[in-house]
């Protein structure tokens, strides 16, 4: 077996120790972080021991049935996606479930990194691959606490699971495409927030204005008493970043041939500035905008009142003529109806306020 492959035996068997001991020092930064003890963080390591155990159990019987190729690159890419879940985790419980997921897809490597090896060698050149192999598993939790602690030092306990992510993408270009759709699915997802907020913020009086957005910065050079939402806009524009982002590592991943291509710095580059742009963007979004939200209670109960799906409750009552009737002079008239029911005389205050009822019309099985 030459050097190549074994090099990238070795990089397969370490994802599983390296990702147990990487971010072992990070467990009292990350109690603070989630504002709980240590004894709850250790549950993200017992979620890796058995995503480990369940994943190792899968990986062999489908690598023998479909291959070894597309399982590793499903494996390597689940750890990728899942190392980035877990360095833009919110909480502690998010991050749990993204260590099960990442040791889900890092046992990939474990498991199919030995099959390989009985592929390829004869039963001496296996006993002697696969003592190389163990250096690797002998090293690693050796050598990854100590990096992961100079990580955590240098730019915080992200920046480890950062690492972690991009060790597993270089592997292949596939999982850092993969992992780029991914960071856009969420920027398209953050783009649609953002766009509903500042329209239901809309306002003072001419928007919809059902949700008071916080005076971060209140007053306008053309609309005084306005809240701008200055937010909403930029996250919307770190969204658009993300996605301008993957379609540069869409075709920069596409270039080269074989394995040589140049342009993995750009791919790198544009990964890493998305990952930093939506971990930044949703803190300080949450911070500065999600945290300070209040519905405007008496705006959306004018606009409940003056709204005309309400006749649809009577219906049952006095029938869809009179009930269409009373809607129409309520449009026209640009009035309640309320008060277009009582004026044409189909039913009295009483009869109203019993038959439409908005909270019980959005119980399911309510009929009218």
């Amino acid at each position: 077996m030459n050097l190549r492959i074994l090099l990238i035996l070795g990089a397969l068997s370490a994802f599983g120790p390296l990702a147990i001991d990487f971010y072992l020092p990070s467990f009292p930064t990350l109690a603070k972080a989630f504002a709980t003890d240590v004894e709850h963080v250790q549950l993200s390591l017992a979620a890796y021991f058995a995503g480990l155990s369940i994943g190792q159990l899968l990986y062999g019987p489908v690598a023998d049935r479909y291959g070894r190729r597309l399982p590793l690159l499903v494996g390597v890419s689940i750890f990728t996606l899942a190392s980035a879940a877990c360095a833009l985790a919110p909480s502690l419980e998010w991050l749990i479930a993204a260590r099960f997921v990442q040791a889900l897809g890092g046992c990939a490597g474990m498991v199919i990194s030995r099959a390989v090896v009985r592929d390829l060698c004869d039963p001496i050149g296996a006993a002697k691959a696969f003592s190389q192999l163990m250096l690797v598993m002998g090293l690693a939790p050796i050598l990854a606490p100590v990096a992961g602690g100079l990580l955590l030092d240098w730019q915080g306990w992200q920046s480890i699971f950062v690492c972690l992510t991009l060790f597993a993408a270089l592997a292949g270009h596939e999982p850092l495409v993969i992992l780029s759709g991914a960071l856009k699915s969420l920027a398209v997802a953050l783009m649609k927030i953002a766009n509903d907020l500042r329209l239901l913020g809309s306002g003072p009086r001419a928007g919809f204005a059902e949700v008071k957005l916080p005076a971060n910065e209140p007053g306008s050079s053309i609309m005084p008493g306005k809240v701008n939402p200055t937010q909403c806009e930029a996250l919307s524009m770190l969204a658009c970043q993300v996605m301008g982002n993957d379609s540069t590592i869409s075709f920069a991943a596409s270039q080269g041939h074989l394995q040589l291509n140049v342009f993995k710095p750009v791919i790198v580059y544009n990964l890493l500035e998305s990952i930093r742009l939506l971990a930044d963007g949703c803190r300080n979004f949450n911070k500065h905008c999600v945290a300070g939200l209040e519905p405007d209670a008496q705006r959306m109960a004018d606009l409940l009142e003056r709204g005309l799906m309400l006749v649809t409750a009577l219906n049952p009552h006095i029938g869809y003529d009179k009930a269409a009737e009373i809607a129409k002079k309520a449009y026209a008239e640009g009035t309640t109806l309320r008060a277009a029911a009582l004026q044409l005389g189909y039913l009295d205050e009483a009869q109203f306020d019993e038959w439409v009822r908005p909270e019980q019309m959005l119980e399911a099985g309510h009929h009218g």
